[in-house]
């Protein structure tokens, strides 16, 4: 069984926040860019669901997770 103690993100996590934070980042320059106000909620909506449009997407990878036993990380290949 995988150990999911793992020294960098999974995959689908990294994807979502990377999502999360070009949206806001886009929002943010059509306000102060173009003057295109959108309310916060608007705004935290539209993140939300393209973080998490991404991360579904978003392949699992294997190699993400880890086992235990053999050194300290060791990767982990489903075939």
């Amino acid at each position: 069984m995988p150990n999911l103690n793992s020294p960098r993100p999974i995959r689908k996590v990294t994807t979502a926040a990377l999502a999360g934070a070009v949206t806001t980042i886009a929002l943010c320059v059509l306000d102060r860019v173009w003057h295109i106000s959108v309310p916060g909620e608007v705004t935290a909506a539209m993140t939300t669901l393209l973080a998490l449009m991404t991360s579904y997407l978003t392949p699992c990878a294997a190699e993400d997770l880890v086992a235990g036993g053999g050194g300290p990380y060791i990767a982990v290949r489903h075939s």
